[in-house]
């Protein structure tokens, strides 16, 4: 691997197909059980199931004298009957589904950092010289291993919705402006990545709401591929996000391309092979 910037690409490759290798596991595995629970378990049987749980509650700062740890439970369970056991399954799956596409949007996140660390690392004269000054000026060593290369870049670019990051790497290729415009996807990925940013922040954040006003900060294209990639339904509240297996891994794919082409662009730029040349060319 002699690409300086290729170890970030690999390592978001391999977090993004374990991602999607769960999220279709988990909908395998729902679908054999309910399947067999429908096969197996009459519906007068179905109706007397049962399932519960419930986390219980240890006062931590309250250590007994005779030293043994004392746990009770709290007001609230949680209790799936069998006649409701299809949505409940259902529901565990939308809301897994929204969490790797969240975990996906972490992931790509991480590349950005990771791949203008590793350039700045391997090439210092590609940093920012405003920005570098500056934060030599505030008592910082001057970065010198990769690790502080990774410090500086979190420190310096990391924003809302990693917007002063992907300009900077729009900077430092400007090739990767070109092909979020112009792709095989036929998508714009700067508006792609506006309306991920709010599934990811109401994946986290509001339990798959995107409420009205982030909805509306996007722009008329950002929201048409937010109902176009991310299926859900309009609410008083806003858009409540549902997403299926499909959906999301869909997005873990545009998550692959779009580093993919980052890359690509960042490598060409500073002289390197991209990844996967050969491979994709054949």
């Amino acid at each position: 691997m002699s690409n300086p910037i290729e170890k970030p690409l690999q390592n978001c490759f391999e977090r993004l197909n374990t991602l999607n290798g769960a999220l279709h596991m988990i909908k395998s595995q729902s679908d054999i059980a309910l399947s067999r629970l429908k096969s197996h378990v009459s519906d007068k049987a179905q109706e007397r199931l049962l399932y519960g749980s419930r986390l219980l509650l240890e006062d931590i700062g309250n250590i007994p004298s005779d030293l043994w740890r004392q746990f009770h439970p709290t007001n609230y369970v949680f209790v799936v009957r069998g006649k409701d056991l299809e949505q409940a399954f259902a529901d565990i799956i939308e809301h897994m589904n929204l969490l790797i596409v969240s975990q996906g949007y972490e992931t790509f996140e991480t590349f950005l950092f990771d791949s203008v660390a590793y350039l700045h690392y391997a090439q210092p004269a590609t940093a920012n010289s405003k920005k570098l000054e500056k934060w030599v000026n505030k008592g910082n060593s001057y970065p010198s291993t990769l690790e502080d290369w990774s410090q500086y870049v979190r420190a310096k670019y990391r924003g809302k919705n990693d917007r002063d990051l992907l300009s900077w790497i729009r900077r430092l290729a400007s090739h990767v402006s070109e092909v979020e415009k112009q792709n095989t996807l036929r998508m714009d990925l700067r508006e792609w990545f506006a309306a991920v940013s709010e599934v990811r922040h109401a994946a986290t954040h509001s339990k798959g709401l995107i409420k009205r006003e982030k909805g509306n900060s996007l722009s008329t294209v950002g929201q048409a591929i937010l109902r176009s990639q991310f299926p859900g339904m309009e609410s008083t509240n806003g858009y409540d996000l549902h997403l299926d297996t499909k959906s999301s891994g869909r997005a873990l794919e545009v998550f692959q391309d779009y580093a993919y082409a980052i890359h690509k662009s960042l490598s060409i730029e500073y002289d390197q092979v991209p990844a996967y040349t050969s491979k994709i060319s054949q």
